[in-house]
């Protein structure tokens, strides 16, 4: 019996440093999974199951769990002067990439089709960048937020953002295929930022500003 017992803190301690890590892919694994199979809606607008699994829990999770501030998850505003520094230069940087892309085929035949119909009705516009804005809210916080600051913890910063690019670059895949391929340039450099001024804000506003300009373009090239 002492052997065995032996023989299992030995095992124990050789798995020990993972265990932490693991539980946390575990349940953001869990958190993208369950939102395919089970849907429904709180009776509240933009709230629906993704908006409870991977803003709600999460949030439950680091205070219950981890029993940590959300504010040092990404959730506070961080190095300001950085974060519109950085943000600006990358505004800059992206621009030729978004020239490329809306002269890609596949690219504008999958905008184009999402467009279908839509014109430069102001109202509806601004009703469809709200929701854009709360979905890029729920997908910084979820991947560079939750997932992001909780490997950096446990692995360090480089590890971290190399692991979070796995499901992040997974959950592109369905869409043109230069979008897809970019989503692991385009999130390697999220999640640097979101580490480096330690939030999420600056990353939703480049999310959201790139595609609402995106559907800007494609809405307005359909209505034309």
């Amino acid at each position: 019996m002492s052997r065995v017992t032996r023989a299992l803190a030995r095992e124990w301690r050789f798995l020990e440093g993972g265990v932490e890590p693991t539980r946390l892919l575990l349940l953001f694994s869990l958190l993208v999974m369950v939102p395919r199979y089970h849907r429904f809606t709180v009776g509240v607008p933009m709230v629906n199951q993704h908006t409870v699994l991977q803003i709600g829990a999460p949030l439950l999770l680091i205070l219950l769990v981890y029993r940590e501030n959300p504010l040092d998850w990404g959730l506070g505003l961080g190095d300001v002067r950085t974060g519109v520094l950085v943000t600006g230069m990358f505004v800059l940087l992206y621009l030729p990439f978004f020239l490329l892309l809306i002269h890609d085929e596949s690219f504008s035949a999958y905008y184009m089709v999402r467009n279908a119909g839509g014109s430069l009705d102001w109202e509806a516009w601004s009703l469809k960048r709200l929701v854009s804005l709360a979905t890029m809210v729920r997908t910084e916080f979820f991947f560079r937020g939750f997932l992001l600051f909780g490997l950096r913890k446990r692995m360090g910063p480089n590890t971290a953002i190399l692991v979070h690019l796995l499901p992040y670059g997974m959950a592109h895949l369905g869409k043109p295929e230069l979008e897809c391929y970019g989503s692991l340039l385009v999130g390697y450099f999220l999640g640097y930022l979101s580490l480096r001024t330690r939030s999420v804000w600056y990353g939703v506003f480049l999310h959201w500003f790139f595609s609402s300009a995106f559907q800007f373009y494609f809405a307005l090239v359909g209505a034309g």
